[in-house]
């Protein structure tokens, strides 16, 4: 019977009238969220690699994305050694078109996000004109994958000196661009990046970072810059440990005192080792 007393009181409590007071006029608060948690073109954030397979992640064709005060951008690397920097154009929360800045033929990459929250991605071209023209190949599908974090997306600024034009700026303007991809044959090589003096002012500390094929290398942070003419040499020697194509890419920094590190270009080149 007590028992029987108590829940006869409390639903008392519960029900009596002036014990809970909702103002009749207060608008209904609504929360949406998108079916893909974080996967979606109004916010998205972080790194996604191409699906092999039914779990498998590709981390050839990577891409970086950033949303920052409402812009949306995206550094992808579609297989190769190439790095696009792309903008995306939403279309709406599920579609974005991204396209690489400038006024002739750039990168154009269409992305959907699927039903089973994959990022579908069809790569393609547009010319000055405004002309597309999408790849033959398929559309491929990437999926959050933070493992990428330590890849490379930097997109390639500059051009990278390697063997004799390496040695200085005098041999590096004077030597011609690459046709096609160049063969090394020795194992080891110098490379090297120049840029401008007045890049690293009194107070300032250069150092840059080298990459092989979208992986870093134990080369982070080296500091062996020097003057070389009227440019600053950015300078290492090199070892080709694998024969066939690599994509060599050497990333230049500078820290002043009381800043934060600074990216001042990426020097790329790709070789094929024999």
């Amino acid at each position: 019977m007590r028992s029987r007393s108590l829940l006869v009181a409390l639903g008392g409590l519960l029900f009596a009238p002036g014990c809970i007071d909702i103002p009749s006029d207060a608008p209904p608060q609504v929360i949406v969220r998108h079916r893909c948690g974080d996967t979606d073109f109004k916010n998205i954030n972080g790194t996604y690699g191409k699906m092999q397979g039914e779990n498998g992640i590709n981390a050839k064709y990577r891409v970086l994305f950033n949303t920052t005060d409402g812009v949306l951008t995206a550094k992808w690397v579609t297989g190769g050694h190439d790095r696009f920097g792309l903008v995306g154009e939403r279309q709406d929360i599920d579609h974005a078109v991204f396209t690489e800045p400038g006024t002739g033929r750039r990168a154009r990459i269409w992305a959907t996000i699927t039903n089973d929250c994959r990022i579908e991605a069809q790569v393609g071209w547009v010319d000055g004109a405004g002309v597309e023209e999408k790849s033959p190949e398929p559309p491929a599908k990437y999926a959050a994958f933070p493992g990428l974090e330590s890849r490379d997306f930097e997109p390639c600024t500059e051009r990278l000196y390697y063997g004799g034009a390496a040695k200085s700026w005098s041999a590096a303007k004077g030597s011609p661009e690459p046709k096609g991809t160049p063969s090394v044959r020795s194992s080891d090589m110098v490379i090297a990046a120049f840029g401008p003096n007045g890049e690293v002012g009194p107070g300032c500390t250069a150092t840059f970072d080298v990459w092989t094929d979208g992986q870093a290398m134990d080369a982070q942070g080296l500091t062996d810059v020097e003057p070389s003419g009227d440019k600053l040499r950015w300078s290492m020697k090199y070892t080709n440990d694998y024969v066939g194509k690599h994509g060599i890419a050497l990333h230049r920094h500078v820290k002043c005192e009381g800043g934060d590190r600074q990216l001042l270009g990426v020097a790329c080149v790709e070789i094929e080792v024999k």
